[in-house]
């Protein structure tokens, strides 16, 4: 290198030290390419752009105006060290990104299991409006059997279970009404009921 070009290098970076807007500009192009090379493969894998990874370490080292360096192989040096550490960063974010969405994951179906709880101890509270013979069916029905085990328990016809348990459901809306929380009650047991009979769906 001519002494020429080490008193430009010098004149630089003390430009660049004194955050020199077009020193700073003139070292960014400088090192642009090898350091976006660098972020290419660092972040090869993720959504981030690797301009945008080395444009954020001059952003942040322009804001640093106590940073100042000896020589242009340093000042390179530490961008790398930047990007990588940046990087290292990121992807210690994304592990706490990534158990916060297991966690939420987990607190919302918590949440779900805790309506339909709240859910089916009211409907159970509602059952006691009802028929004898009602009560028999929806009870059963509500603890999980199947529309021909609650007929052969009952020793009644599969037929007649589904007219007493319609009965039951028109019983039920018209104490209650058409309420936004009924409606859910009601979808509980049409859920139910669909996933099993939906050739039977007659509760309008």
């Amino acid at each position: 290198m001519s002494e020429e070009s080490r008193y430009q290098d010098v004149l630089l970076l003390s430009r660049f030290n004194a955050r020199d807007t077009e020193a700073f500009v003139s070292v960014y192009k400088l090192f642009f390419t090898e350091l976006h090379l660098y972020a290419s493969r660092l972040y090869s894998c993720t959504t981030v752009l690797p301009e945008d990874a080395v444009q954020d370490v001059f952003c942040s080292l322009l804001e640093n105006n106590g940073t100042h360096f000896e020589t242009l192989i340093k000042l390179k040096a530490f961008l790398y060290t930047s990007i990588k550490n940046r990087y290292k960063n990121y992807l210690e974010h994304q592990k706490v990104h990534n158990k916060y969405e297991e966690y939420a994951e987990t607190d919302r179906a918590f949440a779900s299991e805790i309506t339909e709880n709240e859910l089916y101890a009211f409907l159970q509270k509602c059952l006691n409006i009802l028929p004898e013979n009602c009560v028999q069916v929806m009870d059963l029905y509500l603890s999980g059997y199947e529309m021909e085990e609650i007929a052969c328990k009952l020793n009644l016809s599969l037929q007649t279970i589904y007219n007493t348990k319609s009965v039951a459901i028109r019983l039920l809306k018209e104490k209650f009404g058409k309420t936004k929380f009924i409606n859910l009650l009601f979808y509980f047991l049409c859920k139910a009921e669909n996933k099993n009979y939906p050739e039977q769906n007659n509760l309008t």
